[in-house]
């Protein structure tokens, strides 16, 4: 069998004889986040056509980097697409409206594929998902981006060594939030070092025992006029080889690994493939509906609603309130008054999020305001706050309300015991059969 990394967070296992079995998280094609994350190497139509031919499909979670809604509708109903088991039903539903086949699997139990390959899925309470997969020569470790407990990666070490085979870890390694984009006066606040992913993902590799590490969930370049600047604080491959201290190998980004006997290629950075579409027209398209885009009194009330979900959490946090600032128009979150009202200007406010106004309008038409905080466009200017980390915690506790956990009560106990179920399954062994 082999192994090879495509687009973003994709991975690909194809049987001896070139067939493809198993694809992950398909973004591969255009964008996504408002057109400002594009792939650094996209797969031409030879490579495409192969992929569709997958005989399945496993989806990690939410994200539209790694649930990219138009790279799903051109593969098609080929593959069986599935999905860890969420709280709440989401990525089954909507493929499943998509009119494509799709199917859940239950945590920590193994799902056979093929008589050569089988799947264990691992759902964390952070509504994302691990993808363990075992083949005839070798254990695959698709943590993409989560950051699970160390319990779980030291178990993962010692299934590893009870199978006898090497470990292949595949994990993020770069910034996918807002760290990078707070501000204090001019001053930029950097609250996450590049040396520190580095470091994570030396610790994690060195922890499981790994054989190999594949560059993965990272190949993403911020186009945009305004997320441009991301672009100096992505951790690159030369990045991870400076600092690369683990015994574990690491490999170059869009690899190909021969699982049987450990050869390997890449593709080279100077054959990287650029987009078939017209990138800069679409950017500028996407930019110039910022300048002419008012939010209604319809979408204010919602936002107003989804923040109003946890208005406690946010007067005892921010009581001076949020300022939402789209350059042309400006709202003022007052959590005590849970009120969110448009102002000329504002004097008094916790912190100030500068936003693009399309980008605001469709977070709150499509109920996913966390979304905010990855984009790479969004600015945090601090005042009466001064730990970026509070306002870091406004992202985490929007992207809850996301994925609907607090929508009723009933979402939230669903939500609570599956986290508990997650974190019992965190500490115990990964089970053989």
């Amino acid at each position: 069998m082999r192994i090879q990394t495509i687009g973003h967070a994709s991975l690909l296992i194809s049987a001896d004889d070139g067939a493809p079995l198993l694809l992950t998280d398909p973004w591969l094609a255009g964008s996504t986040y408002w057109h400002s994350w594009w792939l650094e190497n996209y797969p031409d139509a030879e490579e495409f056509a192969r992929l569709q031919e997958a005989k399945y499909c496993y989806i990690t979670h939410e994200h539209p980097d790694h649930f990219h809604l138009r790279s799903l509708k051109r593969l098609g109903n080929g593959p069986q697409y599935l999905s860890p088991m969420l709280p709440e039903r989401g990525i089954v539903q909507i493929l499943t409206e998509m009119n494509l086949k799709a199917e859940v699997l239950p945590s920590m139990t193994w799902r056979q594929l093929t008589d050569d390959l089988r799947v264990l899925s691992v759902w964390l309470w952070t509504d994302d998902s691990i993808l363990l997969i075992d083949t005839p020569t070798a254990l695959i470790l698709n943590l993409n981006d989560t950051r699970p407990p160390w319990s779980f990666i030291r178990a993962a070490g010692r299934f590893r060594a009870a199978c006898g085979k090497p470990l292949v870890m595949l994990s993020s390694y770069s910034p996918a939030s807002v760290v990078n984009s707070f501000r204090r006066g001019s001053d930029f606040l950097t609250v996450k070092r590049k040396q520190d992913y580095v470091d994570y993902v030396n610790a994690l590799c060195d922890s499981a025992q790994a054989g190999y590490f594949m560059p993965f969930a990272s190949q993403a370049t911020f186009l945009r006029s305004d997320s441009k600047w991301a672009n100096e604080f992505k951790v690159t491959h030369e990045d991870l080889q400076a600092g690369w201290k683990s015994r574990t190998r690491l490999l170059p980004p869009y690899c190909t690994l021969n699982l049987n006997d450990w050869s390997f290629s890449a593709v080279a950075r100077s054959s990287y493939r650029a987009s078939d579409e017209p990138v800069t027209e679409q950017i500028a398209e996407q930019e110039a509906m910022d300048g002419n885009c008012a939010l209604s009194d319809d979408e204010i009330a919602a936002c107003q609603r989804q923040l109003n979900a946890t208005w406690f959490v946010y007067a005892m946090l921010y009581p001076q309130g949020i300022l939402f600032d789209t350059r042309a128009e400006r709202f003022l979150y007052r959590p005590f008054r849970r009120s969110l009202i448009r102002v000329d200007d504002a004097s008094e406010f916790a912190f100030r999020l500068t936003v693009p106004a399309q980008s605001l309008k469709d977070a709150i038409n499509f109920g996913h305001l966390g979304d905010l905080g990855i984009a790479m466009f969004s600015i945090v200017q601090l005042k009466s706050v001064r730990n970026p980390w509070l306002v870091y915690g406004f992202f985490v506790l929007e992207t809850f309300k996301d994925y609907r956990h607090l929508s009723s009560v009933g979402a939230f106990l669903r939500w609570s015991r599956s986290a508990v179920r997650s974190q019992w399954h965190m500490h115990r062994p990964i089970p053989k059969c």
